[in-house]
């Protein structure tokens, strides 16, 4: 059966302590037909003792991680089941003492066996003779005061004796206390009694009596005294003893054991008197009243304020798991030793799960505690104060959007000490996440360095982006889940936090994706220079020299951000570490671009590195001589003194060349275009040349053909485009005509463009073998699409247009290469090629429904010729083409 079904009283001052009600024992075994009823309750360790109108106590005991009470034996006490009255436990000799009508009888704990030493009749009430706290830790003796009609004894019981240590004449006594001061050796000597009328105070040594004042001004009704013990916030003792007014009023008043007041008395007006049960919980006088109708309500009246605080109808407690017909049967009581529960809130916020909703660990601490019970004539339930911790995040929930947070945080200031460690950690990331939310962040700065918390935590509650599944496996409290999704939809940022989260996490041991990406949120979170990456990649040097390979993101970042001198940095610090030649490619790749772009830094001599890079790491020698050619195009003269102070180093031989080139060329300014185009040649001098090269290759050939010529050179070579047509029209029965690319090659020597029509006869080769070479590489073409757009180069369009190849070679005369590309589906190679011979495995039959496809399409072309003797010559061909 479910126990845990509570419901929650309203807010007590300030909503700083919460009440609970709980179904303690179910199914209490009574006889209904003999109206058997609940008496009395009391506690011993894990046990507890429910006593009956009939005679019978119930043992119940609570093991060891099990979530409730189980009944485990039944005892009648004496023969004559009489009403049990009173249970008082004595733990020192682990007996109980149970009043029963008028006879005390003793058993012993926890089994309540019958303890054969004898039983002491005509009493009316027992109660402890209190121990001091000066007095011996562990007494082989406990010492009990019985009231019988006439007397006061004091009593010592032992595992096997009773004995009567004093009597003292006092007549009527119907309840009483023992104080905790005195002066006799190890007890006290003082007790607080309420007879048939007046409250008194006796001195067990001195044998006197003090006399108080009445609690009723009319003895002829019966009114219930009661004496209740606490201490105060100062630790020392007080009594609360009530008195009844008349049958709508009450009040209470409180001494000390000298009977001195201590403070002002709570006057319960119109409320009734608390027949049923009063206790004090502090800072609370908890009681339930009696109306003259009948009703019963609990009263909470404050000791500090002597006010009442709240006051809750009996009717409006849990009826659903309470019996409606004896609601107003509810007494309440304190018993001797707390009551441990599984509570269910506690265990719902302390629970340990990833944000998948996987559990961590079912270990949750949810271990609460209470002394006070409600009970009626059958039923028991646990009047507890809600946890602290509980109560905590429920205020926590309802201020984290708009607070105020300076009372939860003082609060949680003062309950930190008293937790244990899973309540700490709780209470320590609730008042992180409430830091946060009131933008408090000196203090949350101090708490950081304080605690080690998962990081996620953080970029949780700032609501960070981060890679998918990087918060799947992070495991925290459900209730701090909560509170973290709240204040994430507060959208608070603070770049300054961040970073100091970063920089205490990212280098500590962690889950690697974890880490892995808080450094990468460290380098690109409130970054703003060059020289800010700097200093962070100084501090995290091992890194940047290690061989771990999570820096691609970083460095890419850098790079989008244009963090030029960072990445230099950092690829200066790795040539430091360990010198190879890939780091000084990379190197001056970059010190290359910077230059170009005229992008300077003070800390940073880009001239002096890259020469430094190539003269110390450079054992290739076409890389050599690619960046060493830019830096001669850059700086001529710091590029011609290089060359010439190391004229004996291992380039020796390329340094030659240079120089030699240079000595020819150098008229007051340096052709560097064709030094560069002359060593990219050199490197596509086969069909093994990587893409990387062609196309750097063609860059340079295509601007030179877009722009470095002159307009004559231009006039010119479209004037041979046109002869061409003419030579070759289908006028002229004479096939296989001469392709366009052909042509050029045939006339370049003698025509007026010569030096226009090499470069672009260059440019034509190299777009087809890499069109041939690398056909999956084709994305890029685009780029010199953008170059190439000039009218004059329309031919060499055709290398980025995916439709109309055969119309549009048709269009510009070249039949013969259409031809081709119908059984290639691409244009025919030079005769005499400039850069590649083996080019012929790269060809390769389309199929013949394309082909077909493809025929159609020129014959359609063919036909579509006005002049008709060209039509017939034309059909004539056409039907003897190989295929």
């Amino acid at each position: 059966m479910d126990l845990s079904r509570t419901i929650h009283l309203p807010e007590l001052d300030g909503n700083r302590q919460q009440f609970k009600v709980r179904q303690l024992i179910t199914d209490i075994p009574l006889d209904s037909a003999q109206n058997e009823s609940i008496t009395y309750i009391s506690t011993y360790q894990a046990n507890l003792y429910i006593a009956t109108s009939l005679g019978q106590i119930l043992h119940y005991h609570k093991f060891e991680d099990a979530p409730e009470y189980f009944l485990i034996s039944k005892i009648n006490v004496g023969s004559e089941r009489r009403p049990i009255n009173k249970l008082l436990v004595l733990s020192y000799t682990e007996r109980i003492l149970i009043l029963s009508g008028d006879t005390v009888y003793v058993y012993t704990l926890p089994e309540l066996s019958t303890c054969r030493i004898g039983k002491i009749k005509d009493v009316s009430y027992i109660l402890h003779l209190t121990q001091l706290k000066k007095s011996i830790p562990n007494p082989p003796n406990d010492k009990a005061i019985v009231y019988t009609s006439d007397k006061i004894h004091l009593i010592q019981f032992s595992s096997d004796l009773i004995k009567s240590l004093k009597v003292i004449n006092y007549s009527k006594a119907r309840k009483g206390i023992s104080c905790s001061s005195g002066t006799s050796l190890n007890y006290s000597n003082l007790c607080l009694v309420a007879n048939d009328k007046n409250y008194d105070i006796v001195d067990l040594q001195q044998t006197r009596k003090i006399p108080l004042f009445e609690y009723t001004l009319d003895p002829s009704e019966e009114v219930e005294p009661f004496i209740v013990q606490f201490k105060n916030s100062s630790g020392n003792e007080e009594f609360l003893l009530t008195a009844r007014s008349d049958a709508t009023a009450s009040i209470s008043m409180f001494i000390n054991s000298l009977g001195d007041v201590t403070r002002g008395t709570i006057s319960w007006i119109n409320e009734g008197y608390p027949s049923n049960g009063l206790v004090i919980h502090w800072p609370y006088v908890i009681g339930i009243f009696t109306l003259p109708e009948g009703s019963t309500q609990m009263i909470f009246s404050s000791l500090e304020s002597l006010d009442i605080r709240h006051k809750i109808g009996m009717s409006d407690l849990p009826t659903q798991i309470m019996d409606e017909q004896k609601l107003n049967n509810f007494k309440i009581c304190e018993v001797n030793s707390e009551i441990n529960f599984n509570n269910e809130s506690l265990e719902s916020i302390l629970k340990i799960m990833t944000f998948t909703e996987k559990e961590i660990s079912a270990q949750t601490e949810n271990n609460s505690s209470g002394k006070l019970l409600i009970y009626n004539n059958n039923q028991i339930f646990l009047f507890h104060e809600e946890d602290e911790v509980v109560a905590l995040f429920s205020r926590a929930q309802n201020l984290i959007m708009e607070g105020p947070y300076e009372d939860l945080i003082s609060t949680i200031d003062k309950m930190y000490e008293l937790k244990s460690n899973a309540k700490q950690t709780f209470i320590l990331q609730l008042k992180m996440l409430i830091l946060i939310a009131s933008h408090k962040f000196n203090e949350a700065e101090t708490l950081l360095g304080q605690i080690d918390l998962d990081p996620r935590f953080f970029l949780l509650a700032f609501n960070v982006k981060a890679p998918e599944n990087f918060f799947s496996d992070f495991a925290t409290f459900t209730g701090i889940k909560t509170i973290i999704s709240l204040v994430k939809d507060l959208n608070i940022t603070n770049d300054s936090f961040i970073s100091l989260v970063l920089q205490k996490y990212y280098r500590q041991p962690n889950v690697p994706h974890v880490t892995s990406y808080l450094r990468y949120l460290l380098y690109t979170t409130n970054i703003k220079s060059n020289a800010d990456l700097i200093t962070l990649i100084n501090d995290d040097q091992g890194f940047w020299e290690s061989s771990e390979s999570n820096k691609i993101e970083i460095l890419k970042y850098m790079e989008e951000k244009k963090f030029y001198f960072a990445l230099l940095h950092i690829l200066l610090l790795q040539q430091a570490h360990e010198p190879n030649e890939m780091n000084a490619v990379k190197i001056c790749d970059l010190t290359v671009k910077l230059l170009k772009e005229e992008i300077s830094d003070e800390n940073f001599d880009l001239v002096k590195i890259t020469f430094k890079e190539l003269k110390d790491h450079f054992n290739d020698s076409e890389a050599y001589n690619k960046y060493l050619l830019e830096m001669l195009k850059i700086c001529p003269n710091d590029g011609v003194a290089y060359l010439k102070a190391n004229k004996t180093s291992k380039h020796k031989q390329t340094h030659n060349s240079i120089l030699k080139d240079i000595s020819r060329t150098y008229q007051g300014e340096l052709d560097f275009n064709s030094l560069k185009i002359e060593y990219l040649e050199s490197t596509i001098e086969s069909s093994d040349a990587s893409l990387e090269s062609i196309d750097e290759l063609l860059t340079e050939l295509s601007a030179l053909i877009n722009h470095s010529h002159e307009t004559e050179e231009i006039i010119n070579f479209n004037i041979l485009k046109e002869t061409y047509k003419l030579e070759h029209s289908l006028a002229d029965p004479e096939w296989p005509k001469i392709s366009w690319i052909d042509y050029l090659s045939i006339n370049k020597n003698r025509s007026e463009c010569k030096k226009f029509t090499e470069n672009y006869l260059k440019v034509f080769e190299l777009l087809l073998f890499r069109f041939l070479r690398y056909p999956r590489e084709l994305d890029h073409l685009n780029e010199f699409k953008e170059i190439l757009n000039k009218d004059y180069l329309e031919y060499l369009q055709i290398f980025f247009e995916n439709e109309n190849t055969i119309e549009n070679l048709f269009n510009l005369g070249d039949y013969s290469s259409a031809e081709i590309f119908i059984t290639y589906n691409a244009l025919p190679f030079p005769s005499k090629p400039i850069y590649f011979n083996d080019f012929q495995k790269y060809y390769k039959i389309r199929s013949d429904h394309d082909i077909k496809i493809d025929l159609q399409e020129l014959f359609h072309l063919y036909m579509s010729i006005d002049n008709e003797q060209s039509k017939i010559l034309t059909t004539r061909h056409f039907i003897t083409i190989d295929t």
